[in-house]
């Protein structure tokens, strides 16, 4: 599957934003992390939200922050391509 980062931002949030708020917290991270055990098992939780929350507010909400998550395309399945 092919998909600009704006169109993966969009699937991320379609497929584990569970509240529907917008942005992935804690527990939506755990539920990605568990779609490709055999890849997310290697990070820890608490890192994961760590290291893609860079404004510190417990949530994945800004472009940046899902910017960081686009090196989790690939063991998805998910080709990023140029807009």
């Amino acid at each position: 599957m092919h998909m600009t980062s704006e169109e993966f931002k969009k699937h991320l949030l379609n497929t584990f934003d569970k509240d529907n708020d917008g942005r992935l917290n804690a527990e939506e991270l755990r539920a990605l992390k568990t779609k490709d055990a055999g890849f997310f098992t290697r990070l820890k939780e608490a890192w994961d939200l760590y290291w893609a929350d860079k404004n510190g507010n417990g949530f994945i909400d800004d472009d940046t922050e899902f910017k960081r998550l686009e090196g989790f395309a690939k063991p998805l399945g998910i080709t990023l391509v140029k807009s």
